[in-house]
């Protein structure tokens, strides 16, 4: 799993929001910062992007 962060400045410690992430959802995920306003207003709050095969 991946969590995307919208932000204009870096995200200060990925690392213990990798770990709050996983203390919450008992699921392993890495964190990551994208530029503010680039993540789509669709309403998903959760995309599952694994294949389907």
């Amino acid at each position: 799993m991946t969590l995307l962060i919208e932000s204009r400045e870096p995200i200060a410690d990925p690392a213990a929001i990798a770990e709050s992430l996983q203390a919450l959802t008992r699921l392993r995920g890495a964190v990551d910062r994208v530029a503010s306003g680039s993540l789509p207003e669709d309403g998903k709050l959760i995309e599952d992007r694994r294949p389907l095969d």
